[in-house]
């Protein structure tokens, strides 16, 4: 996979994501590591399926109020106890932001695919920008966006830098999730698990992928304005 996109990008700055009132804002950085007691025990005390979402959400959200914000920052390969299952480590980056808030594009891109990836705990809309400038090519993926952005995209648009790509959808259409955005930067499209891949890219990964996900992957918060 090639490593020059990591030097392209520290040479061209993205365009934030937000606005400037947002950048600018407090923002409560989560824990949800196994090494936060109070939720790993609020989780094993709701473990069906039915409450898990709920639980999570009534963490986060109370954690907010306790830090005065609605702003948050969700780590990359943080290892979480949110998820069921064996697949653990967090692939992107998370910002928690109001319903509605609005998405900028980062960088000059055309629409590869999307999808509304609608089961309980997954992404609900999803829009993959490919990003190309000669031999340099990879991809961001947008997860947690609003229903009503479907009908803006379309096959081979083109955003430039700034332009507006979406909304941080509800909990209702965004995977039963609070309102957040989940932001990866993808260096090469496939997956050996999920092939074809179109709208959607893993956003977990068990350990024993991790290697693989953790090399095809960058951490956003190293390249966006967030």
């Amino acid at each position: 996979m090639p490593e020059y996109i990591e030097s392209f990008l520290k040479k061209h700055p993205s365009h934030p994501l937000f606005t400037s009132e947002i950048l600018n804002a407090k923002k409560l950085i989560l824990d949800l590591s196994p090494q936060n007691l109070i939720l790993s025990q609020l989780l094993k005390k709701n473990n069906l399926s039915h409450n898990f979402l709920n639980t999570v959400n009534h963490y986060i959200l109370t954690a907010l109020q306790h830090a005065q914000t609605p702003y948050s920052i969700g780590r990359y390969l943080e290892k979480r106890v949110i998820y069921e299952g064996t697949r653990e480590f967090h692939l992107g980056l998370d910002i928690g932001a109001p319903v509605g808030t609005p998405i900028y594009c980062p960088w000059d891109g055309v629409v590869h695919s999307f999808q509304d990836n609608n089961r309980p705990g997954d992404y609900g809309p999803t829009l993959i920008l490919v990003h190309e400038w000669g031999s340099v090519k990879f991809y961001t993926l947008y997860g947690h966006l609003s229903r009503k952005d479907l009908s803006t995209w379309s096959l081979h648009k083109t955003y430039r830098a700034g332009d507006l790509l979406g909304h941080m959808g509800s909990t209702d259409e965004n995977g039963g999730w609070l309102a957040h955005l989940h932001i990866q930067i993808i260096k090469q499209l496939h997956d050996p698990q999920f092939q074809p891949l179109s709208g959607d890219y893993p956003g977990i990964c068990a350990e024993q992928d991790l290697a693989f996900y953790q090399a095809n992957t960058l951490d956003p918060a190293q390249y966006l304005a967030v």
